[in-house]
């Protein structure tokens, strides 16, 4: 059982395990259009995980392999990411849909390890005028206006080759933020251009127009947004969340005589190291358990 932070769970006698993936529970109050996890073991076909009514299944181009992932990066148990080469035209691709069209309010949310920054690398783009983010040769993060003009980069990113990071960049009108790991970078000057909906398809680690500058490294979490998610709302994808178990047998109806057992592991993205978070939960007199589990 697991629900979005400050939502009560009811349950008569809970043993279990809280370990749900935060990119699947954005689906609880967030608009989210698209959300590919990169861990089929096979085949050119990525599932779409975003719930919504018409599935955005990706076709990866050119057979990228499969290799390792983050373990139990944003609270998943995957072990298995995509891993694409640049120079041999490896991306991926989801047909036009307006779901994806999300005009000029929207997140843009990936798990990456790079492999090669020796020329700048496309995460993603939607044709020319829709929403571009690049990683530059210096590690820094460009958002720009595809084929049109560069908006905005971090000044103090410090992407390097080989190490895993959670890139989320939004923008809502000329409101861009940009996020490595959970924390707000730095911005540059910025130039704010209004990025439009287009008819082409959301490509994921492609620039059609300069193929030298396909993204070369491994993807393990993919996700677009038609919200600008707020900064608590990204640092909960880097930490976890706070989870509220709240049992009262009288307004819900449950026995809860037994022992209340709470095991949560999380994960941290940058490193795929387990830690435990603080566990503390009690019972008072009349059988009703309290807790709260903070990740």
């Amino acid at each position: 059982v697991a629900k979005s932070a400050g939502e009560l769970i009811s349950g008569g006698t809970f043993s279990g395990s809280l370990g749900q993936n935060v990119l699947d529970s954005l689906t609880e109050g967030h608009d989210v259009r698209g959300s590919w996890h990169f861990d089929e073991a096979s085949g050119i076909s990525v599932l779409d995980h975003s719930g919504s009514s018409t599935a955005h299944d990706m076709t990866l181009v050119n057979d990228p392999s499969r290799t390792a992932s983050a373990v139990g990066a944003l609270g998943s148990e995957a072990t298995i990411a995509t891993e694409f080469e640049a120079g041999f035209g490896q991306y991926g691709t989801v047909a036009d849909h307006a779901d994806l069209d999300t005009g000029d309010t929207f997140t843009f949310i990936a798990l990456i390890k790079p492999d090669d920054l020796s020329t700048n690398r496309v995460l993603v783009r939607k044709g020319s005028g829709s929403f571009e983010v690049e990683i530059l040769t210096t590690g820094q993060i460009r958002l720009n206006k595809a084929a049109t003009a560069n908006i905005v980069a971090t000044t103090n990113a410090g992407i390097v080759s080989g190490n895993w990071y959670l890139i989320v960049v939004t923008k809502t009108g000329a409101t861009v933020a940009i996020y490595v790991n959970g924390v707000a970078a730095t911005l540059g000057a910025l130039t704010n251009n209004t990025i439009v909906n287009t008819t082409d398809a959301l490509e994921i680690g492609r620039n059609a127009a300069d193929p030298t500058l396909d993204f070369d490294g491994v993807l393990s979490r993919v996700a677009v947004l038609g919200e600008a998610l707020s900064a608590t709302d990204v640092l909960a994808l880097q930490t976890g969340r706070t989870l509220y178990l709240w049992d009262n047998p009288a307004a819900d109806g449950w026995d809860v005589a037994g022992a209340l057992t709470v095991t949560l592991a999380k994960y941290s993205p940058a490193t795929g190291a387990a830690y435990l978070p603080e566990i503390a939960v009690s019972a008072v007199a009349d059988g009703t358990y309290r807790g709260i589990v903070q990740t």
